[in-house]
C-alpha cells in the first residue's frame, strides 16, 4: 500500500474528522470523544484549528497517535483508590461502578484513616 498524506484536518459539527488534500475531503466518524481527538491532533501539529501549516501528515501518522483523555484517568484512578481502601477498610458497598463512585468516595470519607491519607498525599 501506499502512504496517503493529508493538507488539513479538521473536525466538523457532526463528530468527523475531515481529511482534506487536494480539494477532495474524506470524513471519518469519531466513535467518542471530539474533545479528545482534537487536542491530541492540535497536541501533536501544533494547531487550534487543526489545519497543517508544515506540510502534509500521513494518514498513518494520525492513526497511531496516542490518545489519552487524563482527566477520565484522574477519574479512575481515584474510583479504583477508593475501592480499595473500602476493601481493605472492610467498608460496606450496596452499589459499585463509576456512576456510584461519589457515594462510595462518601463512605470512604467518614473513616479517619482515608482523611489522614488524603492529608499525607
Amino acid at each position: 500500500g501506499y502512504a496517503r498524506r493529508e493538507d488539513s484536518c479538521s473536525v466538523d459539527l457532526c463528530n468527523n474528522l475531515v481529511l482534506s488534500k487536494d480539494e477532495k475531503e474524506r470524513k471519518l466518524k469519531i466513535k467518542s470523544s471530539k474533545a479528545l481527538v482534537e487536542k491530541t491532533i492540535a497536541d501533536k501539529y501544533g494547531s487550534d484549528e487543526l489545519e497543517f501549516e508544515r506540510g502534509m501528515i500521513k494518514l498513518s501518522g494520525l492513526k497511531s497517535l496516542p490518545a489519552i483523555d487524563f482527566e477520565k484517568q484522574a477519574t479512575l484512578k481515584d474510583y479504583i483508590d477508593d475501592l480499595v481502601f473500602a476493601l481493605y477498610s472492610n467498608i460496606r458497598l450496596t452499589k459499585i461502578g463509576l456512576d456510584h463512585a461519589a457515594e462510595i468516595k462518601g463512605k470512604c470519607q467518614n473513616d479517619k484513616f482515608y482523611q489522614l491519607l488524603n492529608k499525607l498525599s
